[in-house]
């Protein structure tokens, strides 16, 4: 079964078995090359024991996690798309060790709540938790107060919510003070090489014309030569040229976008290419795959 994650780890048992939790039981090694690797792999969360600088891919950080004796997950909402990340992981975590899941976060007043409720039971319900708790306290260490020695805490990375800073900000690291350990997380964007379709076609600049008409899907299609795109081609532009000619002399500089972009960076191709397939291309020029 395919997981809710691709993911890899970097250095360290408990990171190891994060990551295959939270990828349906697989996951692959870092290495070295962490940027090739996430791009090969397709990989969208990486389980890692220091928050890293490597902001390609979303984060997933363990601190004094206990794994022996894991009872139950709960997961600290607030506001920004780290705690959409965290209800996630929390959710694949409690499918894989089928342990109870929540999520659970602190409004100040009533004039709150009803916006926190909102947020929070559309985040249950994205991410498969069926248990949402609400709490009306000054501070967020009134989540800790409702975790049991055995329950891991899920909380998204320092950002600008209040809930955030009152688990990282100055004096109130209260994510070190969970009982059964903490797992922070980072959210990153998707990214092109995420997007890029499993096959797509593409020509070579020696392919004639008439081959190249009769296998198109598409009216604008890359061409690539030993693995890196050289160009693009225009069906409607082979029609100027008999058929035996050769592709490339319909060939257009290469067009495309940088396999780190945010997918939707597709988006301000696609008038250009007619519609067609947007080439992803790694930063040695090398042809990742085309976003559909």
């Amino acid at each position: 079964m395919e997981g809710r994650f691709r993911t890899a780890w970097a250095k360290g048992s408990s990171t190891r078995e994060l990551a295959e939790a939270l990828g349906s039981g697989v996951a692959v090694s870092l290495g070295k090359d962490w940027l090739n690797t996430c791009i090969a792999e397709r990989v969208d969360l990486i389980v890692t024991g220091r928050m890293p600088s490597f902001e390609a891919v979303s984060i997933a950080m363990p601190i004094d996690v206990e794994l022996d004796n894991l009872s139950s997950i709960t997961a600290a909402i607030g506001g920004g798309p780290h705690s959409e990340l965290a209800a996630h992981v929390t959710a694949a975590l409690a499918d894989a060790w089928l342990v109870p899941a929540s999520l659970v976060t602190v409004c100040r007043n009533d004039a709150e709540k009803s916006e926190v409720q909102d947020r929070v039971r559309q985040l249950a319900a994205d991410s498969g938790v069926d248990s949402v708790e609400i709490l009306e306290a000054g501070s967020a260490g009134a989540i800790l107060d409702t975790l049991d020695e055995s329950s891991l805490l899920v909380v998204g990375a320092p950002g600008g919510s209040w809930l955030q800073r009152q688990f990282f900000g100055p004096g109130h690291r209260l994510a070190v003070k969970a009982p059964g350990g903490a797992l922070v997380v980072r959210h990153a964007p998707p990214r092109a090489f995420h997007a890029v379709a499993q096959s797509s076609l593409v020509f070579g600049p020696q392919m004639n014309a008439s081959e190249a008409k009769r296998l198109a899907d598409a009216p604008v299609v890359p061409v690539a030569e030993d693995g890196r795109l050289v160009g693009i081609v225009r069906i409607a532009a082979l029609a100027d040229h008999p058929p035996e000619a050769e592709v490339q002399v319909a060939m257009e500089p290469p067009v495309s976008i940088d396999a780190t972009e945010p997918a939707e960076a597709a988006d301000d191709l696609r008038d250009f290419l007619d519609g067609g397939p947007v080439p992803v291309v790694a930063s040695d020029g090398r042809l990742i795959g085309s976003i559909l």
